[in-house]
């Protein structure tokens, strides 16, 4: 549009008579100017909500070549739409209350001014979409990070399977860590001979064959730890069943080699993600209220800059369209400074039904319960963060988005008899009075008015 637009000019400028140019110009200046910022808008909102989902902290806009990439994307769009920002609140007015002035040469002068600074400003956003471009030739911060805790964690896990085979003049030994249905951490220790020394290793190449005879196979390049020493992780084992995996071993100076291991892989608690929705965007940062937020408040300004800007727009229409702006701008603007965050039960309705009082006791008891049998799904801090809440198809709830608006009576229905397919129960594990003192923490400890006796 904004490469049209600059055609658009300079084809008026030379070939349009002077009678037909000032109206065809002004009518288009100011539909284009009113698409254009529906659009900055839009792809802003996208561009926020892209941030919230692929980008996990702060320092990995630093640490990750995405987030490196990202920052030089938003330097050219901060310069991007200050050029814009001139076209549309500056130079375009000024033409416009020209066209009904005799000044020809002064119109003239700001007509060749908005020429140069809409070429600019298609210059910068071309710029922009060739960062996108170098964009999508990376993984994702998020993803990059996962990646990174995943092969940290990885070395405390239960090693699943490990075996020893001989491939040629070495010895390979390798363990897969958990050895389930998705990912898993691959580590590869090479032995030479007895008394011989180990030749210069130039890579070590994984290759997994599934059971199902109709999937081809997948492979992977280890990352040399130190010389004898290799590493990989991802997600290759699709399904249960005995894979096998074949390990190449190129070296300098002498022959290749390889050898097969046949995996038992078990389903476990990852169960390749099974029953998640494969097209979610989950949240690392911010939360679902947030996006709300900015949806309404992105959707106010779309439908307000047409009923300000748009040429002979029907008084009714201009009207709805403002009375749909401000809807969309208080609810968003609520949502926003979290007044959602002081609506919620009172103390007294939250812990009607509740038999055991909230007593200091019993609440150092629930955190003792809380620490022995929900951390490894709610996380420490209750956020649902736990180290297996990635494993299972429903996310973990975060308990201080959840505890002040349910009652104990709710929390005691879910501790003991579960929740549908998404949490077992615990009564044969935990007993009724230390369910309520488990109740007695979550308030204590997530609740705006939890205070320990």
């Amino acid at each position: 549009m904004l490469a049209q637009l600059g055609l658009l000019l300079a084809w008026a400028r030379r070939d349009v008579p002077d009678s037909v140019r000032t109206p065809l110009l002004a009518g288009h200046l100011q539909r284009f100017s009113v698409l254009a910022a529906i659009s900055v808008i839009a792809l802003l909102a996208t561009g926020t909500f892209s941030a919230l989902t692929e980008v996990p902290a702060w320092k990995a806009l630093v640490d990750t070549s995405y987030g490196r990439v990202l920052i030089a994307k938003l330097a050219l769009i901060g310069l991007l739409l200050p050029v814009a920002a001139l076209n549309s609140v500056v130079l375009r007015p000024r033409a416009l209350r020209k066209v009904a002035s005799s000044g020809r040469e002064a119109l003239e002068r700001l007509r060749r001014w908005l020429t140069r600074a809409v070429w600019l400003e298609a210059a910068l956003a071309v710029g922009v979409l060739a960062i996108v471009g170098v964009l999508t030739q990376y993984p994702t911060a998020r993803v990059t990070v996962e990646s990174q805790e995943f092969v940290r964690e990885s070395t405390q896990v239960v090693v699943g399977y490990e075996s020893t085979s001989q491939a040629g003049d070495l010895g390979v030994n390798i363990s897969v860590s958990p050895n389930t249905v998705g990912a898993n951490s691959y580590q590869v220790y090479l032995f030479p001979q007895p008394g011989q020394p180990l030749a210069d290793v130039l890579q070590v190449r994984l290759r997994f064959k599934s059971p199902d005879p109709t999937l081809g196979p997948s492979e992977v390049i280890a990352e040399e730890v130190n010389p004898n020493y290799f590493k990989a992780s991802g997600a290759f084992f699709a399904s249960t069943g005995d894979w096998e995996m074949q390990v190449f071993v190129r070296r300098a100076g002498v022959d290749d080699v390889s050898t097969f291991f046949r995996i038992p892989v078990q389903a476990g608690g990852a169960a390749s993600g099974a029953g998640r929705d494969r097209f979610a965007l989950p949240l690392v940062t911010g939360s679902w209220d947030l996006v709300a937020a900015l949806g309404l408040l992105a959707g106010a300004a779309i439908v307000s800059v047409p009923a300000q800007q748009w040429p002979r727009i029907r008084v009714r229409a201009a009207r709805w369209l403002r009375m749909t702006g401000i809807t969309f701008g208080v609810i968003g603007l609520g949502l926003l400074l979290g007044v959602h965050k002081h609506v919620g039960l009172t103390p007294e309705q939250a812990r009607e039904g509740n038999p055991v009082a909230a007593t200091e006791a019993s609440v150092t008891r629930g955190r003792e319960l809380y620490d022995q049998n929900c951390t490894q799904c709610h996380g420490l801090t209750g956020r649902g963060d736990g180290p297996l809440a990635k494993t299972l198809a429903v996310p973990p709830v975060d308990f201080r988005l959840h505890v002040p608006y349910h009652t104990d009576l709710f929390f005691f229905s879910v501790i003991t008899r579960g929740f549908g397919n998404i949490m077992p129960g615990f009564a044969s594990q935990i007993s009724e009075e230390d369910s309520w003192n488990l109740i007695n923490f979550l308030r204590a400890e997530h609740s705006p008015e939890g205070q320990t006796k």
